[in-house]
């Protein structure tokens, strides 16, 4: 099982700022893709991890992290699942079995669209749901 440890420099020396042994995926989790871990990257203070894979129909998954409150929380997370090759609005963008979920854990806002095979839009929201208190890297469970 890969371990995530997360260090933030203050000054003179490192401090353990989070660590997982469940936040990355299995090499072999990514379907005919193997090993699904697409990258970790900062971005504007946010720690992104990033997985992607599956075959004919592709998934990905990005978890967003920021250090607060001396730890690491789970502030947004995207969802995408779509079949590849499949192109409903002349895009390229493989929106055929469409689902994505965009959630900010910190405000509450999230979206969801959904669409069929056959390209029909079901359902496209933007809603609140309820906040929950922020999840710790340490917390998380695969």
């Amino acid at each position: 099982t890969p371990l995530l440890i997360v260090l933030l420099n203050n000054g003179n020396d490192y401090k353990i700022a989070g660590k997982s042994s469940e936040v990355l995926m299995c090499k072999g989790c990514g379907g005919v893709f193997g090993d699904p871990w697409e990258g970790i990257w900062i971005e504007k203070g946010i720690l992104l991890i990033h997985h992607y894979g599956g075959s004919a129909w592709r998934w990905s998954d990005t978890k967003k992290y920021r250090y607060q409150d001396n730890g690491m929380y789970l502030i947004g997370s995207t969802s995408d699942y779509f079949r590849v090759n499949s192109d409903c609005n002349g895009e390229g963008v493989g929106d055929a079995g469409r689902e994505y979920r965009d959630t900010n854990w910190v405000t509450g806002d999230e979206e969801y669209i959904k669409r069929d095979e056959d390209c029909k839009l079901i359902t496209h929201t933007k809603k609140k749901i309820k906040k929950q208190p922020l999840q710790r890297l340490e917390q998380f469970k695969s």
